[in-house]
């Protein structure tokens, strides 16, 4: 075996350990629908914490400093509520996007350059590329996911 095949192999080992499962995982998807389903959860989860706070700031209303639940001033603290949950969903969803966006970049140069490995190793070691039969050819269905070559406009903020 040529050394230089060995070092290219064993670091496309080492990416397979410790990042491929999860690139493939992320690269399964556009950059926009990636980020948009890891914002989903992001809100929900923001959402039942800021749920939490508000069942324990009633608590702590109610019981602890003794108002009474018909003098109580329900639309106003509705509001305050309201723009609390409303303004805690905005921030996390900046934050949250900014962070999935890298995540996702990251990936996508991981897995490019893992492609770019293959494909000198392919070189270096004179693989043929496996000669498709034409009844083959079309009968194949199309490649579903995301391509590392494919565009598309996501400048828009999820």
């Amino acid at each position: 075996m040529n050394e230089e095949r060995i070092i290219i192999m064993s670091k496309l080992a080492v990416y397979d350990k410790n990042y491929g499962e999860q690139d493939r995982l992320v690269n399964k998807f556009f950059r926009t629908d990636y980020v948009y389903r890891k914002n989903m959860w992001t809100r929900l989860y923001v959402l039942i914490g800021c749920l939490l706070l508000v069942c324990v700031y009633a608590l702590r209303v109610f019981i602890v400093d003794g108002y009474d639940i018909f003098d109580f001033d329900y639309q106003g603290e509705l509001i305050r509520i309201g723009v609390f949950i409303l303004a805690m969903l905005v921030i996390y969803t900046l934050i949250s996007t900014k962070i999935y966006v890298s995540e996702f970049n990251r990936a996508q140069r991981r897995f490019g350059n893992y492609i770019e490995l293959i494909k000198l190793l392919n070189e270096i070691g004179g693989f043929a590329q496996p000669v498709q039969d034409a009844s083959e050819t079309e009968q194949e269905e199309p490649e579903h996911g995301a391509s590392l070559y494919y565009t598309r406009n996501d400048s828009k903020l999820l």
